[in-house]
């Protein structure tokens, strides 16, 4: 992963990490990830949860596209993490972040 690719991956889990009715887990339910999944990221206390979510995205859905992302964002009321990726300006698909 290039380091702006992680700076913009970075500012996204801390987003989604932090208390807030629509956080990671609304994202993983929202892209049709199984709760048994998800359920054990950020198990570890030393691990960000969202991060982890980021990380194995282009695993569970590798034709995943920053488009289909920022659709399921909104759909969870989570523009101000869909702001992150149209400032970042990257097009195409998601698994290209690592």
């Amino acid at each position: 992963m290039e380091k702006e690719e992680e700076y913009i991956v970075g500012r996204i889990a801390l987003k989604l990490d932090k208390p807030h009715p629509q956080n990671w887990r609304s994202l993983a339910s929202g892209l049709g990830i199984p709760r048994k999944v998800f359920r054990n990221f950020g198990s570890l206390h030393e691990h960000n949860a969202a991060l982890q979510l980021l990380k194995y995205l282009p695993t569970f859905d590798p034709e995943l596209s920053v488009a289909m992302l920022k659709d399921t964002l909104d759909e969870i009321d989570r523009s101000d993490v869909v702001n992150i990726l149209d400032s970042a300006g990257i097009p195409g698909m998601y698994r290209e972040l690592f």
